[in-house]
C-alpha cells in the first residue's frame, strides 16, 4: 500500500526552511507525522526511508550549533544576574593603607596594571621579590593620599605585554588587594609605568569576570565606601 503524501503550500524559501527544520525534528522525535509518511516541501518530498539522512546532515549541524549559542547565552545571563553593575570608572581601595584610587574598568584588556615605578627586584627566603613605589602624590585628582606608596611585593610570575604602539616589554605580575563597591578581593597586577595614561589602575577582564558587570555608559556608581580588611600577609 503505497504511503500517503502530506501537501503543503509553501510561499517562500524561508517557509521552506523552517517547515524543513520541524519535520527534522519530528523524524528524529518519532511522533506527529509517522514515520512511512514523506511530506512534500517546496515541490520536493521528503523521503520515508533512510535516504533523508544525508539532508538532515546539515540540519543537525545549524540545531546543534544554535542549542550552544543559546546555551551559552542563557549561562551568561545566570552568571551576570548574580554581580553587580559598575560603571566604567570608579573608586577603589588600595590595601594596605585603605588609599582611595581611582580604577579604570577595562573589559578590552585581560591583565590588571597599576601604576608603578622605581621597580627593583630581590631575594627574599630563595623567593623573588620586588619593591616599587606607586606615584600618587603627582595625582590629586585620582587619589585622596598625597604621598607616593612604597609596596614590596612577592613576584607571581613575569608576563610580555606589547603597548599601543606593539612594542613588547616584560613585566612583573604581584597580587594586590583591592576593594570596589564593597567587594575586597586580591588580584594579580602587572607594575607598569602608567604615567601618560589617565588612570592609575586598570582592572581587567581577570578581576572583572566574578567581580561585575560592566556598563560603559555609567561612572562611579559603587559605594562610596569600603570596610578595611584585616592585614595582609603574602603566603
Amino acid at each position: 500500500m503505497q504511503a500517503e503524501i502530506t501537501q503543503i503550500e509553501i510561499q517562500t524559501p524561508e517557509q521552506s526552511t523552517l517547515l524543513y527544520l520541524a519535520w527534522f525534528v519530528v523524524k528524529l522525535a518519532g511522533f506527529g507525522v509517522g514515520l512511512g509518511t514523506p511530506i512534500r516541501i517546496h515541490g520536493v518530498t521528503m523521503p520515508s526511508d533512510g535516504s533523508h539522512r544525508a539532508l538532515a546532515r546539515p540540519v543537525a549541524r545549524v540545531l546543534i550549533f544554535s542549542i550552544i549559542v543559546m546555551g551559552t547565552i542563557v549561562s551568561n545571563a545566570v552568571l551576570a544576574a548574580g554581580k553587580p553593575t559598575l560603571g566604567w570608572i570608579e573608586w577603589g581601595w588600595l590595601q594596605p593603607g585603605h588609599i582611595k584610587i581611582k580604577t579604570k574598568l577595562d573589559t578590552g584588556a585581560k591583565t590588571s596594571s597599576i601604576d608603578a615605578t622605581d621597580i627593583e627586584a630581590f631575594k627574599r627566603n630563595g623567593d623573588e621579590w620586588v619593591r616599587f613605589r606607586i606615584p600618587l602624590a603627582a595625582r590629586p585628582d585620582d587619589t585622596n593620599q598625597p604621598r607616593d606608596l612604597h609596596l614590596e611585593r612577592k613576584v607571581r610570575r613575569i608576563t610580555k605585554i606589547k603597548d599601543h604602539e606593539r612594542k613588547s616589554a616584560l613585566r612583573y605580575v604581584v597580587k594586590l588587594r583591592l576593594c570596589i563597591g564593597g567587594r575586597t578581593f586580591l588580584t594579580p597586577m602587572t607594575l607598569a609605568d602608567r604615567g601618560r595614561f589617565n588612570y592609575p589602575l586598570l582592572l581587567g577582564r581577570s578581576a572583572l569576570k566574578k567581580l561585575a558587570v560592566v556598563d560603559a555608559a555609567k561612572t562611579f556608581t559603587a559605594s562610596r565606601s569600603c570596610p578595611k580588611p584585616a592585614p595582609y600577609r603574602e603566603d
